[in-house]
């Protein structure tokens, strides 16, 4: 029972650890909204073979 969720301190923890950039296949949701609040936007890459 500390303060804020465990799912919030998720999306913010990289950022607090000054990681910049995130490079992965996907994101959950979480990760994909938080970042918005910070500054930080997401954006996905497609690794298909169109891509």
């Amino acid at each position: 029972m500390g303060p804020g969720s465990s799912r919030d301190w998720a999306a913010k923890g990289p950022r607090l650890l000054g990681i910049r950039v995130v490079i992965a296949e996907s994101f959950e949701r979480i990760h994909r909204s938080k970042p918005d609040w910070d500054g930080d936007p997401a954006a996905g890459v497609s690794t298909g073979r169109n891509a």
